[in-house]
């Protein structure tokens, strides 16, 4: 049995593309395949740093990393399992996921840059955040 690929070969290039446009639950459904390989990537390399540390304790970071990745795998396994009967519960939850995948990006590409360059990122994440809101709300 072989598992669906969210990538596409283009005629032109030969070169795999995410869709971005046409049927937005395809859309959806694609990007959501793109972050739980995302989660199951980071938190192999999280379980492989976590046995190779002799360290007990990791920054605080680290562990709101590990929190958003947690929330994103969770909430796109609940949204697969429950669609059929709640599918605006589903659609929410991949929604969250999204977000949170965002964060942990945000939080993985900040965690050793300068406080500027944080406050200019987050800053960032903030505005999108607050732009998606306003947009969904209307």
């Amino acid at each position: 049995m072989s598992l669906p690929t969210i990538a596409q070969s283009s005629p032109s290039h030969g070169q795999p593309t995410l869709p971005v446009s046409g049927n937005g639950d395809k859309n959806l459904e694609a990007w959501a395949m793109v972050i739980i390989a995302f989660c199951l990537e980071a938190s192999t390399q999280i379980a492989i740093l976590s046995a190779q540390s002799s360290e007990s304790h990791f920054h605080p970071v680290f562990h709101m990393f590990y929190f958003a990745i947690t929330v994103v795998f969770s909430s796109l396994a609940v949204s697969k399992l429950i669609c059929a009967m709640h599918p605006v519960a589903a659609k929410l939850l991949e929604k969250i996921a999204i977000f949170f995948a965002a964060t942990a990006f945000f939080l993985a590409i900040t965690n050793a840059t300068p406080l500027w360059l944080k406050c200019i990122c987050w800053t960032i994440n903030s505005i999108s955040f607050l732009a998606i809101l306003n947009c969904n709300r209307y």
